[in-house]
């Protein structure tokens, strides 16, 4: 919090008085970032949760830089998940599908399907969604990245009984993802988009939210 709150006034005042070009602002949202990791790691923290929290303060307290954070974000997350895809396709399918048995890959599709799709229905209980709302949501999310982040952070703790199961088992669950889900992104896409067309505005996948008062100042 103390990142993204003395972060974003020191990027604030540096842009208002001129110190800082349109550049350096958009880079200083990394900057941010991998400062808030490293702190929170050097205390004995999470370096995720340290850089989360850091961003959430950033948003709240120096709006006037947020756009063009915003813009900068989106194209630097594409390369980063670009990025550990690569170091991922390159050093550890292979490894895993010499590993690889039909129960791991059994597993994994039941991740991708029926576990996570009912996951997501028991969560989306209440909202009043549509049944294509919770089955768009379910196939789709959360997926790829996330998977192969926290599957590190576990299989760093030198204590985890069965990492390289453990691992298998992710990189393999990520790899029917990335061929799963991409291949079926544009025609489910194209196909709910039809679907919620014809959807009343007072419907809860219409309705706008609002966005979240600012808390600090």
């Amino acid at each position: 919090m103390a990142v993204g709150y003395i972060g974003g006034w020191l990027i604030t005042k540096s842009v208002d008085r001129k110190w800082m070009n349109h550049s350096f602002e958009d880079l200083s949202v990394l900057g941010l970032a991998l400062l808030a990791y490293s702190l929170a790691e050097l205390v004995g923290g999470n370096g995720f949760i340290g850089a989360f929290c850091a961003g959430l303060t950033l948003g709240n307290t120096a709006k006037s830089i947020c756009e063009c954070l915003y813009e900068f974000g989106e194209a630097e997350g594409q390369l980063l998940v670009l990025l550990i895809f690569m170091i991922y396709g390159s050093t550890m399918v292979f490894p895993a599908l010499s590993l690889g048995n039909w129960h791991i890959w059994l597993y994994g599709i039941l991740s991708l399907t029926l576990v996570r799709m009912l996951g997501v229905a028991i969560s989306c209980k209440g909202m009043k969604l549509r049944q294509d709302t919770i089955l768009f949501l379910g196939w789709f999310g959360p997926r790829g990245i996330a998977s192969v982040l926290y599957g590190l952070l576990v299989l760093e703790q030198e204590s985890v009984v069965g990492n390289g199961i453990i691992f298998t088992t992710m990189v393999i669950t990520v790899l029917c993802s990335v061929f799963a889900h991409g291949i079926t992104a544009f025609p489910c896409a194209n196909w709910y988009a039809k679907s919620i067309a014809t959807v009343d505005q007072d419907m809860p996948e219409m309705i706008t939210i609002k966005a979240m008062p600012t808390r600090l100042k």
